[in-house]
């Protein structure tokens, strides 16, 4: 028996992503297999017009099929440029958040730092960074 299910797999590659896209690849496959065991068991010139018919519309299926997955491609191409402008943004808004926590956790360690310098005057820094140790805490 022939394997038509690879040779359409072959000839659409593996980019067959929808489910109508592959069942009607199977749907080709089967009916091409049954077109060639039918021809070479039977010799009805009824059954092979029959079956001639069968071929035509099978064609057809994989002529529509072609154009929807053309058309899908298309699309898919088509979103690629504004998908990559959307990703840069978002990229350059989380590299801003970043930059902004990272400011603020050294202004916080700053702080710290100051609150435990013992250069200084220790009852100065205290009464002046007590508020921030407490919230510091809390938070």
């Amino acid at each position: 028996m022939w394997d038509f299910a690879n040779f359409f797999t072959q000839l659409f590659g593996n980019g067959l992503t929808t489910k109508k896209a592959k069942s009607t690849c199977i749907y080709l496959a089967y009916a091409c297999n049954v077109f060639f065991v039918t021809f070479f068991t039977t010799q009805s010139s009824f059954q092979l017009k029959k079956l001639q018919d069968r071929v035509a519309k099978a064609k057809e299926q994989v002529n529509k099929c072609r154009e929807n997955y053309q058309v899908a491609l298309q699309d898919i191409n088509n979103y690629n440029p504004k998908y990559m402008e959307e990703m840069t943004n978002v990229f350059e808004q989380c590299q801003r958040m970043e930059a902004q926590r990272l400011q603020q956790f050294k202004d916080t360690l700053f702080s710290v730092q100051k609150c435990l310098n013992i250069s200084e005057d220790v009852v100065y820094v205290f009464n002046d960074k007590y508020p921030l140790i407490i919230r510091l805490i809390n938070d």
